[in-house]
């Protein structure tokens, strides 16, 4: 099964405003949406609940995120091992949430289904396919989601053809041919056909009616397929089927995958319960991508023993996480560690976006979308996770 981002024929930018400092003895302000910062409400934590590395749980704390009560999060693409999924799966086996005293369930879903959940509260985070993602449903439905972490640095979709279609690399050559698609077009994959000329109107989309990347590349009214490098591509790969491969990063078409999100109204209600999920999942990420094929093998046991709804195997599982983790790898920077979003390459991607009509061709204001704090603090100065030396699991 593809995972895949929907692209939203009109958004009419919202003010979210979001923010909220780290969870420390200060002050955590959230500003609803239209309303002035100086007027923002205010609420104080006690003192000695800041999380010190090598330092004790605070009990306080501990106190705090227990009173946030159970918290649910939904994967985006069942229980894949898929960046934005797999880090949870792997903390949660860990026991990384219970020793931060939060009660976490994991349950499967797919991401046109989270957005809804999170808005009415029946969920607390979710995973979505992209950042633009959570930009276009944020603005059909005027809820205030904010993306907290942020994997993948570059587009998880890619274009596949048929060998013999394209006069070598000529993209332009897809003029008034077809592409399989399921819903729409990846927007990565739009923008970068734009870039060489060639606009929605100038080729035609064919939606798919089944997952299965090896039977469609078979259908002769399309020329190919708009997929993930993790998921179409890797099948394709697997059955000995060629193709050529145009990658949208190497367009300079910005992009993300792998982002894990919440509603602004859960962190004014749990702060401490958002940033120490927020310090669970940043370390379980770490260590997945430190023991790819443990953290793989995790997320495999949960698929099997759920029926398998993917119709995958385990050394497919094991996979696709070393794809997207060596994409991960590669797209990191020195700029910020693991899971921080890069507001300017967020920026970048929604204003591309927007230039081929997402988002009603208006570029949204993604500041107050974006808790980039909230994942920086839980780093330490040693580019490690803080983490106490004892725990508040019972």
């Amino acid at each position: 099964m593809i995972r895949r981002s929907l692209v939203s024929a009109t958004l009419a930018v919202a003010s979210l405003g979001a923010t909220a400092t780290a969870c420390s003895d200060q002050a955590v302000q959230v500003y609803p949406p239209g309303s002035d910062p100086v007027a923002a409400t205010t609420s104080t934590l006690p003192p000695g609940s800041a999380i010190l590395a090598g330092q004790p749980m605070p009990t306080v704390r501990c106190q705090l995120n227990r009173a946030a009560g159970p918290i649910v999060f939904l994967t985006n693409h069942s229980f894949a091992a898929s960046a934005g999924i797999i880090e949870v799966i792997m903390a949660k086996s860990m026991g990384l949430y219970d020793q931060l005293c939060l009660d976490v369930s994991i349950q499967p879903s797919f991401a046109i289904d989270n957005y809804a959940k999170i808005a009415a509260d029946k969920a607390q985070f979710a995973a979505a396919g992209s950042f633009s993602e959570i930009v276009d449903f944020a603005g059909r439905n005027d809820a205030k989601y904010v993306a907290l972490t942020v994997d993948g640095r570059v587009p998880l979709d890619q274009l596949m053809v048929r060998p013999g279609v394209l006069s070598g690399n000529r993209l332009s050559d897809l003029e008034g041919r077809s592409i399989g698609v399921h819903g729409a077009i990846n927007p990565a994959v739009a923008a970068m056909l734009d870039q060489v000329g060639l606009t929605a109107q100038e080729y035609k989309t064919v939606v798919l009616d089944t997952f299965d990347p090896v039977r469609n590349f078979q259908r002769t009214d399309i020329v190919g397929l708009s997929g993930a490098k993790s998921d179409a591509a890797m099948l394709l790969e697997d059955a000995g089927i060629t193709y050529q491969t145009f990658d949208p990063a190497t367009y300079g078409v910005a992009g993300s995958f792998g982002v894990i999100f919440t509603s602004a109204t859960f962190i004014q209600r749990a702060p401490t319960a958002v940033e120490d999920f927020i310090r669970a999942t940043i370390r379980g990420l770490n260590i997945a991508m430190e023991r790819p094929d443990e953290a793989a093998d995790e997320t495999w046991k949960l698929l099997a023993a759920n029926g398998n709804d993917l119709k995958t195997t385990q050394a497919v599982e094991r996979r696709r996480w070393q794809i997207e983790s060596e994409l991960i790898r590669h797209a990191s920077t020195s700029e910020e560690p693991l899971g921080v979003p890069l507001i300017a390459r967020l920026t970048q991607a929604v204003a591309t976006y927007a230039s081929i009509g997402l988002f009603g061709g208006i570029v949204p204001d993604i500041d107050s979308m974006v808790a980039v704090s909230l994942v920086k603090d839980v780093y330490g100065p040693d580019g490690l996770v803080i983490w106490p030396s004892s725990t508040g699991a019972s």
